[in-house]
């Protein structure tokens, strides 16, 4: 059971803004507008989405999302990401 949710509905986050996740596993984030920092625990990797970009949650461990700028996003169910989506860039490939 998770205590993420998820539905249509966009998440704002100024500047600076958190958000943390718990139960996510399978949860699309998707990036509207802005730059946020996704970090994931027992993930190896931290993601950096730019608008128009989404990734899956694959560890059902806690994620903390920073918005490097304002920012809207959306959490989703993952079968209601289109595969036309762009994989998220690693932080350290990312110019912020």
């Amino acid at each position: 059971m998770s205590d993420t949710p998820t539905g249509d509905r966009a998440l704002r986050l100024a500047r600076n803004g958190l958000l943390r996740l718990a139960g996510a596993p399978g949860v699309a984030i998707r990036c509207r507008s802005g730059l946020v920092w996704i970090t994931a625990e027992r993930d190896r990797n931290d993601y950096v989405l730019r608008a128009g970009e989404s990734m899956v949650v694959l560890s059902g461990g806690r994620v903390l999302i920073e918005a490097e700028r304002d920012s809207e996003l959306e959490l989703l169910p993952a079968r209601r990401v289109a595969n036309r989506q762009e994989a998220p860039l690693q932080l350290s490939e990312a110019t912020l």
